[in-house]
């Protein structure tokens, strides 16, 4: 962007922060005739400035195509803080539109928008994932670990202009969050990152960003993510070989009561299923037993055969039933006395 040349001096000023307002002073007086209005340059000075696209993904759809504002992006290096006002925009020594620059402190990043660019779009997805971080503590039955929370977000920029574009994605600083890593040209101000990436003409770029937070989670010997957490924690160093040799115990017992639990599951929808088909049979039995016809009586006979052999399997799904019972009653004790044993805390 072309500086303009401004007629004229200004008024030598200094200015200071004033509880929430900002306070300018004149070195020199100014004088306005009556029934009159002068504009006095306050500060006058030269600043770097660019022109962007600037993408606010907070005002669209994920996958939707969304465009930009071309803005002008500066940092306000006057020394003092600006006040709002209309900004009139040039480039080359051609009007190019207006915007409006609302306060800006000191040091402080500004865009003033003056126009929508159709031919720059942007694209966005967003997954949030876990991982497991750190094994914190083992005590009392319960374990608590280190949970980190992953937000990766990709941004699909394309450009169908004949000439580069610089964007900027704004996006808001999440509470609790950071990126990880942080990308290259990427400013942070007022709780809000900028991020910049050069678009050549006619081209389709894609960059991601990755946000974490770490948060704690308790989980007891009865959740299924418990041994999962026991199983990773196995394969690391934080734990002493006492330790996992105690922890490898639970593992084990957990994965042999999972396996009797899967049984069971299996022996008592099978009982079931015998228990309907010999239902259905009995009735069969009742309804035949005052037919005297002999192709009844024959048939009679064929489904006692078939309602006994039912009876056996019922009976013999039972009594397995039974002993798993018992059996997974132990393991489980066994398991709760073995978890609840152990103590464990991780070093800072």
């Amino acid at each position: 962007l072309d500086a303009y040349e401004q007629q004229g001096q200004a008024a030598a000023s200094s200015g200071q922060q004033l509880s929430t307002l900002f306070e300018y002073k004149l070195a020199n007086p100014v004088s306005i005739p009556d029934r009159s209005s002068s504009l006095v340059n306050i500060v006058e000075k030269r600043s770097n400035a660019r022109e962007v696209a600037l993408f606010n993904p907070a005002f669209g759809n994920s996958y939707v195509a969304l465009h930009p504002y071309r803005a002008v992006e500066f940092t306000n290096d006057t020394g003092f803080a600006l006040e709002p006002g209309p900004i009139t925009l040039y480039r080359q020594s051609t009007f190019i539109g207006e915007g409006f620059l609302s306060t800006t402190a000191k040091d402080q990043v500004a865009f003033i928008t003056f126009a929508l660019d159709p031919q720059v779009m942007l694209k966005t997805s967003e997954l949030e994932t876990e991982q497991t971080s750190h094994l914190m503590r083992i005590k009392g039955g319960v374990i608590e670990t280190e949970i980190l929370r992953v937000n990766t977000v990709e941004y699909e920029l394309r450009n169908d202009t004949n000439e580069d574009v610089e964007a900027v994605i704004r996006r808001a600083e999440r509470a609790g969050w950071k990126l990880d890593p942080t990308p290259e040209n990427t400013k942070l101000a007022a709780g809000v990152y900028f991020v910049s990436q050069k678009i050549p003409a006619g081209q389709t770029v894609k960059i991601k960003l990755r946000e974490i937070t770490p948060s704690v989670r308790t989980f007891n010997i009865d959740s299924t993510q418990t041994i999962e957490l026991l199983t990773v924690a196995l394969g690391g160093a934080e734990l002493s070989a006492e330790v996992k040799a105690e922890l490898q115990k639970v593992v084990d017992a957990r994965t042999k009561l999972n396996e009797i639990n899967l049984e069971l599951q299996t022996l008592r929808t099978q009982k079931y299923e015998l228990e309907t088909e010999l239902a259905a049979k009995t009735r069969s039995l009742n309804e035949l037993e005052t037919i005297k016809d002999p192709g009844a009586m024959e048939l009679r006979k064929k489904l006692l055969v078939t309602a006994n052999e039912l009876q056996t399997q019922i009976n013999q799904r039972t009594t397995r039933i039974i002993t798993l019972d018992q059996e997974r009653l132990d393991k489980e004790r066994l398991m709760r006395s073995l978890f609840q044993s152990i103590s464990f805390e991780r070093k800072p």
